[in-house]
């Protein structure tokens, strides 16, 4: 399968998101499985849960996670606890993830085409040591990232209900 979307992953309840993005996202009552709640073919809905202290915005259309409009929602947010932006792009082989803590952004990385792209701050340990392709950085990679630096593995992503969200 490939990969075109992105993520938030927020180290704080699903309510301060919600409350956060209420401008820009409306809760419905439609319930999502992963598989579904990742794909880029959602947008421009969206997909939220609450994953083990932890909020998972998925965001097909790159507009809260990654657009630069946002930048002082997501810094906001990391006031919270730490935010993780997510960047998965299969077709154009992009590959990245920017991590705010209280407020700044500490480390942000972005691949093209197995090659750094755009970086800032020092490599984290959880960038290192990660079995790659011989190709580069995957969909594989943006995952490792992901379960090194939150709590939130496949596992559990499968067993959890995501709710959709609405423009």
């Amino acid at each position: 399968m490939g990969w075109n979307t992105s993520a938030l992953f927020v180290e704080a309840p699903r309510q301060v998101v919600l409350d956060a993005i209420a401008s820009l996202a409306k809760l419905t009552e439609h319930e999502l499985h992963f598989t579904e709640a990742s794909l880029g073919k959602l947008a421009p809905k969206m997909a939220i849960a609450e994953l083990e202290g932890w909020t998972e915005l998925w965001d097909p259309t790159f507009e809260i996670s990654l657009s630069p409009a946002h930048e002082p929602l997501r810094r906001a947010l990391s006031l919270h606890g730490r935010v993780l932006a997510v960047l998965w792009s299969s077709v154009a082989s992009q590959y990245g993830f920017w991590l705010y803590e209280r407020g700044s952004l500490v480390r942000a990385v972005r691949y093209d085409h197995g090659e750094v792209a755009d970086q800032q701050g020092a490599p984290l340990p959880q960038e290192a040591d990660i079995e790659l392709p011989s190709w580069g950085m995957d969909e594989d990679w943006a995952f490792t990232i992901l379960e090194r630096i939150t709590p939130i593995t496949s596992v559990i992503r499968n067993r959890t209900p995501y709710r959709m969200l609405t423009p």
